[in-house]
C-alpha cells in the first residue's frame, strides 16, 4: 500500500511540474546518439536493439521487464523455445531535466514509448547521475476521461558497465575548498592559491574503468580510483583520504563557494563578524591534503 502511494505521489509530482513552470528539455535521438544533455552527462546514447543506455560513458542494460515495454520485433523464450514476436510501430521520445532544483527527483532522463493505434503509453525514468532506473509506468487509457497508472515491477538492477574510455569524462578543472585540481589526457596537477602543489602531481594512464595510475615526478607510480557523478568527481589517493571535487564553474561549485563564504557584515543591531582566517600557501604543509568537498 505504501509503495503504491509513493508511486502515485511521484507520478503526481512529475505531472504537476509543467504546471509549476517547469518543462523538460527535449533530447534529440539521432543515429543512436542522445543530443542535448549537458557535457557532464556525455557521451549519451541509446541502443534500441540491445536496449542499453549510455550516460557519461556508463552503459546500463535494461532488465527484461523494461525491454518488454518496447513493442518491436523480438524473440520470446516460450517453454524453452525462442519464438519470434512481430512488433508494432511506435513513437519514441526522450526528454530530460537537470535544472529543476531541490525535489524528490535527481537529474533525470524520461523515455516515452507510444505504440501507434493502441490504448497505452509507457514511461521509463532514469537517474542520469547514478545511471540507474528510477521508475517505470504504463498509462492505460480506460476511457476518454479515465487513465490508470500501472507501475512496472523492475528486477534488481545490475550496476552499469563502465566503458574503457570513461576516464575521459574526468578531464577538466575541479575544486575542493581552495584547491584546484586539473586533469588532462596525460597528467594531473593541483594548485592552492595559484601555487602548484607537490601532490597529486604527475603523469597518468588508465588501468581499468574506475582506476588510474599516477606516476609521480620521483618515478614512483601509484594507483588512484575515480568516480564521476554529474558535476561531482570523487578521487581516492593512496596517501590522502577520499576527496570530493566540484567541476569548476558548475552550479555545484558555485553552491560550495557560497557555503564557504565568511560573513562580513551583520544586522544593524549586531556586531560585525570578521571573515574567517584564510590560510595562505605558507601556512600549508609541504604536502597538503585537500579537504573533502561535496559528496
Amino acid at each position: 500500500m505504501k509503495y503504491s502511494l509513493f508511486l502515485t505521489i511521484l507520478h503526481l509530482v512529475i505531472g504537476v511540474l509543467p504546471l509549476a513552470g517547469h518543462q523538460d528539455t527535449p533530447i534529440k535521438f539521432e543515429g543512436g546518439a542522445l543530443r542535448g544533455l549537458p557535457k557532464e552527462f556525455e557521451p549519451a546514447a541509446f541502443d534500441l536493439d540491445k536496449k542499453t543506455i549510455t550516460i557519461s560513458g556508463k552503459v546500463l542494460q535494461f532488465p527484461e521487464s523494461l525491454q518488454a515495454l518496447f513493442p518491436d520485433d523480438r524473440r520470446v523464450d516460450q517453454f524453452g523455445e525462442p519464438n519470434p514476436v512481430k512488433g508494432i510501430p511506435f513513437d519514441l521520445k526522450f526528454s530530460a531535466s537537470w535544472y529543476h532544483g531541490p525535489s524528490l527527483l535527481p537529474p533525470y532522463l524520461l523515455i516515452t514509448i507510444t505504440p501507434k493505434n493502441r490504448d497505452f503509453t509507457s514511461e521509463i525514468l532514469i537517474d542520469i547521475e547514478s545511471v540507474a532506473i528510477l521508475k517505470a509506468h504504463v498509462f492505460l487509457r480506460i476511457s476518454e476521461s479515465r487513465t490508470e497508472v500501472v507501475p512496472v515491477q523492475i528486477e534488481k538492477q545490475k550496476p552499469p558497465d563502465r566503458r574503457p574510455d570513461d576516464w575521459l569524462s574526468i578531464i577538466g578543472k575541479w575544486r575542493a575548498a581552495e584547491v584546484i585540481v586539473e586533469v588532462t589526457k596525460d597528467k594531473i596537477t593541483a594548485t592552492l592559491e595559484g601555487v602548484e602543489l607537490d601532490y597529486p602531481k604527475g603523469t597518468i594512464r588508465p588501468v581499468k574503468p574506475g582506476v588510474m595510475a599516477l606516476k609521480l615526478p620521483s618515478g614512483v607510480e601509484e594507483e588512484f580510483i575515480y568516480e564521476r557523478k554529474g558535476d561531482i568527481l570523487e578521487l581516492g589517493f593512496q596517501r590522502a583520504p577520499g576527496v570530493g571535487l566540484a567541476r569548476l564553474g558548475s552550479p555545484a561549485d558555485q553552491a560550495c563557494q557560497r557555503r564557504n563564504e565568511p560573513v562580513e557584515q551583520a544586522g544593524a543591531d549586531q556586531p560585525a563578524t570578521k571573515p574567517a582566517h584564510k590560510p595562505s600557501v605558507k601556512d600549508q604543509p609541504s604536502t597538503p591534503t585537500p579537504k573533502v568537498g561535496p559528496r
